[in-house]
């Protein structure tokens, strides 16, 4: 199996296999910090938050072309569509983050000490914190909502 790991607090990374992943342009990396943290998203919700402003064939045309940059710089099968309207992570990858190792962290006495300095660097910044669309507010939206989710 293949593993992906993300960094979604302070300045966000992904690697796969320990191999960083970079993209050419900020909508594709956008979609695909989006589909790490929700998973299973609708065409219609990344369209609009991130075409929102575009007339639906074009939204639709520029995020089929935001998906094959996600693949051409991670994996042909990183991104499956069980249904048309549906878009999702391959669940043969297996998703390692900073948020997951927040939510599942258990204190007790037990613990290394570097398992808990792991867990404290993991709150180094916001969520996706240099990763914005300023001309998207929608995604500034969802961005914004999460950080409020996790700040709670």
């Amino acid at each position: 199996m293949n593993t992906i790991n993300v960094k979604f607090l302070g300045i966000p990374s992904i690697t796969i296999d320990n191999k960083r992943i970079d993209f050419p342009f900020s909508k594709a990396e956008c979609i695909f910090y989006l589909l790490l943290y929700e998973k299973v998203v609708s065409r219609e919700m990344l369209s609009t938050l991130l075409w929102g402003d575009m007339d639906e064939q074009s939204a639709k045309k520029n995020l089929r072309n935001a998906i094959y940059i996600i693949r051409k710089q991670t994996s042909d099968d990183i991104i499956i569509s069980p249904k048309r309207s549906i878009i999702q992570l391959n669940e043969k990858y297996i998703i390692e983050s900073d948020i997951d190792l927040i939510n599942n962290f258990k204190p007790c006495s037990s613990l290394s000490k570097t398992t808990i300095e792991s867990f404290l660097n993991c709150y180094k910044g916001s969520f996706l914190e240099e990763l914005t669309l300023k001309s998207n507010p929608e995604y500034v939206e969802w961005i914004d909502s999460i950080n409020i989710k996790l700040n709670t």
